[in-house]
């Protein structure tokens, strides 16, 4: 038997990024789900992506889309939340809402303004590596 691999939560699908990511993560075995204010968002038409939940736009109410992340978080048994884009800043500064899964966000002091792209590379290997800790940790490892 193979222990299942960790179910993924994008922080949106809009972009051509989070398609990266959603493609990345699903050729290695990943399960993703991803949250979008846009119900007909790029990521919706991945055959990777096994779900879409809604929520408010980041930008437009960033604390009715953290309770909405929140709530998916706590409802649907996500593993690792990895941000695509902004919304690490939202992440980094509520971390203390996520106690599982594990967010690959930075504590918000170590968040530099202005990211570069180099900061964001990688995901699959971030977001496996958060999982696998957290995973460790659960089963006293």
């Amino acid at each position: 038997m193979t222990a299942q691999k960790p179910k993924i939560l994008l922080s949106e699908g809009s972009s051509l990024s989070s398609r990266e990511a959603i493609t990345a993560l699903g050729l290695a075995g990943h399960r993703v789900e991803l949250v979008s204010s846009d119900p007909m968002c790029l990521g919706r038409f991945s055959r990777f992506v096994t779900r879409v939940h809604r929520a408010p736009a980041s930008g437009a109410d960033p604390d009715g889309y953290l309770a909405a992340v929140t709530e998916v978080v706590k409802a649907s048994g996500i593993d690792a939340l990895l941000p695509v884009h902004e919304q690490a800043y939202l992440f980094a500064a509520a971390r203390n809402r996520f106690r599982r899964p594990r967010n690959s966000a930075r504590r918000f002091r170590g968040v530099r303004a202005g990211p570069e792209q180099g900061q964001f590379r990688r995901p699959a290997d971030a977001a496996e590596r958060a999982a696998t800790q957290h995973r460790d940790r659960s089963l006293g490892g």
